[in-house]
């Protein structure tokens, strides 16, 4: 018989080779089948993203349309001697008519209705059934989407939109026209979830980054040729009928429109997919002899991956992409909350309606155009974190500034720059993080809490009249707080599109808090491989010998915590910063440089001997606090001593300290963590346990 050592030595050896043959199948994945076959992008992918892309202008009508049907009206009752104003008067309260200042606007549905007074709540309301409608829409069809393919949802959604739009324009009352743009709505994020995702599949990872943020850009023009709209047209059904007739072309989409070969891929449609491939691949001048044979392969690799179809629940079955899930969907909810809420309070703010809102539409199409480099250079994580961070400080900064009518409407349109970047990073961040077996009900259900925060949106900017400082709280909060959760998410920059639920599982590049691989030894768990959840694991050290997860065993539900770890360390950076930066203007930058340095050494060392996960988690904290100070005093004194000339230079060789330490990393954790030699012994050991076993005859 076998002993227990014997028994699980071979269980870690059968686990390395299992890990091994994951590391050959994930190197061999990285090459993308499809963008193989039809290129990273051709005539063919962007003649479709032209199509596609031309679906953003009436999303950006609709969307922000309310601006225009519901803008502010200075009013008066009928039977009152009083001049028109904003404010409802107490003799106001049983007024059923009302005249309305003309001298703008001819008619808006608040003159159409009067919603005014007691009534005036009904117009956040209109908008917020609208956002409701988006959510209704980008959830069932990003369902309809995975379950039927891209294209017949995408050209039902596009029907349903022009035929609600046209009919709204006609609306006879209040509720059948709240009815009808919310079916509008549904239509709306039904072209929005699908148009994004076929435009995703069908770009090689080179370019998915800048096509993925050219598609905000229609969306930008859209919103930037509203108001021109609105100043020729100043009765609001005509402007409704404006906006909703140009649908009418996309009806030609039956025949200019192929179905997205990835999904039919991931479908098991073998054939379907080689027509359309061979035809994109003629398009682009690229062979098409093995495309056939190709796809047969592609197909059975995944339909042998894909055992079942994956649910809206597979978002949060796996612990990385739950969390993944949970930090881009507040991400969306910060863009959908302030993107929508700045945009509606710009339109409150003092001064021309058309020239503010054509204002801040405008400075959206350079942010997108900057979201452009910034991912291609930084990456998502970087950039999503930047972008928030302008938009929560200019939002915060309106509270304390005077209010001079241009003061406040420079920070709300910074503020609205740093959204424009934020929106169009976390639809490419969304559409890259979901695997494809779960991507329109990934992004689906991101958009869908994007429309949680613009629904809330018009209630939020409309209470500047009772709090002024209120709304740019939120605004500037919230945000914050979507920055600190983007700690959690990786880099997508360059990836792979993943495939499977387990390729989305992957990524995990931390050398302290390494993913590894273990052996539960739980009787219930019959010695597999990464069971959960597992009191007894035997850790995989052929790779790296010790690690925090296999120290506290952060396995299971305790995988959150590894992530605490890294925020513990970016929250001390920031106390660092504030803390020495108080301390380098009081006692010198000399001072404060080699306190933060002594106090990082000290810390450091502390953090490898302690016998407990929160002392780990403080000396985290604390090493953050002393890496921050060193980043600011160095940098300081770098800017202080240089002349003005050789700043430029000296600040980019004081990064280039960073890129090279970065760079050393792995090379440090490759010889210090690393168990060198193991995975070789732990084959002859395999083998000698093999032949063993052979030789005894034992079946266990």
């Amino acid at each position: 018989m076998v002993s227990g050592d014997e028994y699980k030595s071979e269980n870690i050896n059968l686990m390395v080779l299992e890990r091994d043959n994951k590391e050959l199948e994930n190197q061999k994945a990285s090459e993308d089948p499809l963008t193989k076959a039809i290129g990273a992008i051709g005539k063919w992918q962007i003649w479709i993203c032209c199509v596609v892309f031309l679906v953003k202008f009436p999303v950006a009508w609709h969307q922000m349309s309310i601006i225009f049907l519901a803008p502010p009206m200075n009013f008066t009752c009928a039977n009152s001697e009083h001049d028109f104003g904003s404010v409802c008067l107490a003799e106001y309260n049983n007024c059923t008519d009302f005249d309305y200042d003309r001298s703008v606007f001819q008619e808006t549905i608040i003159s159409q209705w009067n919603l005014v007074c007691d009534r005036e709540w009904l117009k956040s309301l209109t908008q917020t059934v609208f956002m409701s409608g988006i959510l209704v829409g980008n959830m069932v069809f990003g369902h309809l989407s995975d379950r039927f393919g891209r294209r017949k949802p995408f050209l039902a959604a596009v029907c349903l939109q022009l035929v609600s739009g046209v009919i709204t324009a006609f609306s006879v009352n209040w509720y059948m026209f709240t009815i009808l743009r919310f079916l509008l709505a549904v239509a709306t994020g039904g072209t929005m979830v699908a148009s994004f995702v076929l435009t995703m599949e069908i770009i090689g990872a080179k370019y998915r980054e800048t096509v993925g943020i050219l598609y905000q850009i229609p969306f930008n023009l859209g919103h930037l040729t509203l108001p021109l709209f609105g100043y020729f047209l100043r009765d609001w059904n005509t402007f409704q009928l404006a906006i909703s007739l140009p649908s009418v072309l996309f009806l030609s989409y039956y025949f200019l429109l192929p179905e997205s070969p990835r999904w039919l891929l991931t479908s098991g449609k073998a054939k379907e997919a080689t027509v359309i491939m061979e035809a994109a691949a003629k398009r682009n001048g690229l062979p098409t002899d093995n495309i056939a044979a190709s796809t047969q392969k592609i197909v059975a690799e995944l339909s042998s991956a894909q055992q079942e179809r994956a649910s809206f629940l597979a978002l949060f079955r796996t612990p990385k992409l739950r969390a993944r899930t949970v930090a881009i969907c507040f991400n969306w909810f910060v863009c959908g909350l302030c993107f929508f809420g700045v945009s509606q309070y710009i339109g409150h703010v003092s001064g021309d309606i058309f020239s503010n809102v054509a204002v801040s539409a405008a400075i959206q199409v350079p942010g997108t155009l900057i979201s452009i480099y910034s991912n291609r250079v930084l990456g998502r994580k970087v950039t999503l974190i930047g972008s928030n961070c302008v938009t929560g400080l200019s939002c915060l900064l309106i509270i304390v500034v005077p209010d001079t009518g241009a003061s406040h409407l420079a920070l709300g349109c910074i503020g609205l720059w740093g959204m424009s970047i934020s929106f169009a990073t976390v639809y490419l961040y969304a559409g890259e993080l979901f695997p494809t077996v779960v991507r329109n009900t990934g992004v689906g259900l991101a958009s869908t809490v994007a429309r949680i925060g613009s629904m809330l949106a018009p209630f939020v900017a409309t209470l500047k009249v009772t709090y002024f400082w209120l709304p740019p709280l939120a605004f500037g909060a919230v945000p914050l707080i979507g920055a600190a959760l983007c700690l959690i998410l990786p880099d997508t920059r360059g990836k792979k599109l993943p495939d499977t639920l387990d390729e989305g599982e992957l990524t995990n590049v931390v050398f302290i808090l390494p993913s590894v691989d273990y052996v539960c030894l739980d009787p219930q768990a019959l010695n597999a491989t990464n069971y959960c959840p597992c009191e007894n694991p035997e850790y995989d050290t052929s790779g790296i010998a010790s690690s925090v997860t296999s120290t506290w065993d952060l396995i299971c539900g305790r995988t959150q915590l590894a992530s605490l770890a890294q925020s513990m360390l970016q929250i001390g950076i920031l106390a660092g910063s504030l803390i020495y930066g108080y301390i380098s203007d009081r006692y010198g930058r000399r001072i404060a440089s080699w306190l933060a340095l002594t106090l990082n050494v000290i810390f450091v060392a502390v953090s490898a001997v302690v016998p407990e996960f929160w002392m780990f988690l403080v000396c985290r904290f604390l090493i953050g606090t002393a890496v921050g100070g060193t980043m600011l005093c160095t940098y300081v004194l770098v800017i202080e001593l240089s002349g003005k000339s050789f700043r430029p230079y000296l600040t980019g060789l004081f990064e280039i300290s960073y890129i090279t330490g970065y760079f050393v990393h792995p090379i440090i954790a490759y010889y210090v963590v690393n168990n060198n030699g193991s995975k070789e012994r732990s084959y002859i050991y395999f083998n000698q346990y093999r032949e063993k076993k052979q030789s005894t005859g034992d079946k266990h």
